[in-house]
């Protein structure tokens, strides 16, 4: 009995009620979603895009761009060439460096009997 009440008494101790944060505060203080970009806002000028990474070149690549003061595009997934937490220096330089960054979703699956164009 007494092993009983010593044991609830520990239990009650340390369970313990901690605040909540406000979640409309919480909201409020999130980075803003990315804006699309539906063209080049200055004429004469490209994009360039770069689909599937990152994979072992996305570092020299954002050296390259950046030698060159260039910016780019990067769709990355997130499991095509291994779990992109792998490639987090990778990731960080380019976002580091000013390149916008872009979900090509998290897994892209291979569509073995659809052709490219018809793929969803």
């Amino acid at each position: 009995m007494l092993s009983a009440t010593i044991t609830a008494l520990l239990l009650a101790a340390s369970a313990g009620a901690y605040p909540v944060e406000n979640p409309i505060q919480m909201i409020q203080r999130a980075p803003s979603p990315g804006v699309v970009i539906t063209k080049c806002s200055q004429p004469g000028v490209l994009a360039l895009a770069y689909d599937d990474g990152p994979y072992q070149y996305t570092s020299t690549l954002v050296d390259i761009l950046d030698k060159a003061g260039a910016k780019g595009t990067f769709f990355w997934t997130g499991t095509l060439y291994g779990c992109i937490y792998n490639q987090k220096a990778a990731v960080q330089k380019a976002y580091a460096s000013g390149h916008q960054i872009a979900s090509h979703t998290w897994y892209l699956s291979r569509y073995p009997s659809s052709s490219y164009h018809t793929v969803p």
